[in-house]
């Protein structure tokens, strides 16, 4: 049984991007000090793109290992087990986003627009669409904007198994030709992804995984092929380089990078990384991702009003802020991990067993 334990750290520092991203972006909305000179402070859209790839790596591969060796796929085990890790979260961050800006801001007189009918975003946001919604309410408060890539996600997992299952019998020709057509797409037509339904980066990293699998890309065995892959996603993340203008450019050049990173890290290590913290900071990625907003917003709050940047240098409150942003949404998603989101669902190890999750 192999283990993918490598993907557990990675997950946790894809998290942190995004929490990078956002601290200064909301911050600066409030007259706060905050620093994003640096281009690593804008790589939380990249480092979603990064997530998809990730959890297509995973699904795939899983559907994958479960027909090969049983000539079958459990449908309902499937989706029992993806909405037992994702939806009980996400229904809790949906309760609390509706609750603070419809109920807890207006009692407390703190002026935020909601220019919608609330039924219209439960209708969208229960349906899995939050990012149809976002995209035509792009103002809506930070703690129900971020789950539009869990609607993604969500949509991908409703269609990929009954697609694989399909197709079953040319696989890799199946998924390679879908790919080809949603990236045609991007090319030709790139309003179909107005809603940010970029599925060929869950396609990307499924194929790979997949081929990595049956041992057919022997290209990732060379030396070379780890130190250009390990430098060019640290230049994407690190600096502005690799940053296109072009959509299809941006997007096929991320798209690649991410699948053949996680290609090289899962099942090509050069080394494995044994940290338990980094490790179970891994595991609960995901509660990471969909509390930090919720956090970012209660200690922006409590610090706008104290007045505590005041009373020290700039650079402190900004190093501070971030640590203790960090630390508090770990904390939470650690407590949320440990003591609700497991009351739904039973742990398991990233590996390339069937029937293993994306935990």
């Amino acid at each position: 049984m192999k283990q993918l334990s490598n993907l557990y750290p990675l997950r946790f520092v894809l998290a942190l991007f995004v929490i990078l991203f956002h601290l200064p972006e909301i911050s600066n909305t409030l007259g706060l000090p905050n620093f994003n000179a640096w281009p690593l402070f804008h790589k939380g859209e990249l480092a979603v793109y990064y997530f998809f790839s990730l959890s297509g790596f995973l699904i795939l591969r899983l559907i994958y290992l479960e027909i090969r060796q049983t000539g079958d796929f459990r449908f309902r085990a499937f989706y029992k087990r993806r909405i037992q890790r994702l939806y009980p979260l996400y229904y809790l961050v949906l309760l609390i986003g509706i609750l603070l800006y419809h109920l807890v801001l207006p009692l407390l007189q703190i002026p935020f627009p909601t220019p919608y009918h609330l039924m219209d975003l439960l209708g969208h946001y229960v349906l899995l669409i939050p990012n149809v919604f976002k995209y035509y309410h792009p103002e809506l408060g930070g703690i129900l904007v971020v789950m539009w890539s869990i609607g993604i996600e969500e949509q991908f997992y409703l269609f990929i198994p009954v697609f694989l299952y399909l197709f079953r019998r040319r696989l890799i020709l199946s998924i390679a030709v879908l790919l080809s057509l949603l990236l045609l797409l991007l090319f030709y037509w790139p309003d179909f992804y107005r809603y940010y339904n970029y599925y060929f980066y869950f396609l990307f990293g499924g194929l790979l995984a997949i081929l990595a699998e049956q041992k057919t890309i022997r290209l990732f065995q060379q030396w070379w092929m780890h130190v250009l892959v390990y430098s060019l996603c640290l230049l994407s993340f690190a600096t502005n380089w690799i940053q296109f203008t072009n959509g299809f450019l941006y997007h096929c050049t991320n798209m690649l990078l991410s699948g053949c990173l996680l290609t090289l890290i899962a099942d090509y290590p050069v080394f494995t990384i044994k940290s338990r913290l980094l490790t179970y900071l891994g595991k609960i990625s995901y509660g990471i991702y969909m509390y930090h907003m919720i956090v970012l917003t209660g200690l922006l709050f409590l610090v706008s009003r104290s007045g505590l940047w005041h009373y020290m240098p700039d650079s402190i409150f900004i190093v501070l802020l971030n640590i203790i942003l960090i630390v508090l949404t770990c904390l939470i998603a650690h407590f949320s991990y440990q003591y609700f989101e497991r009351i739904f669902y039973q742990e398991r190890t990233l590996t390339s067993e069937p029937h293993t999750p994306r935990d």
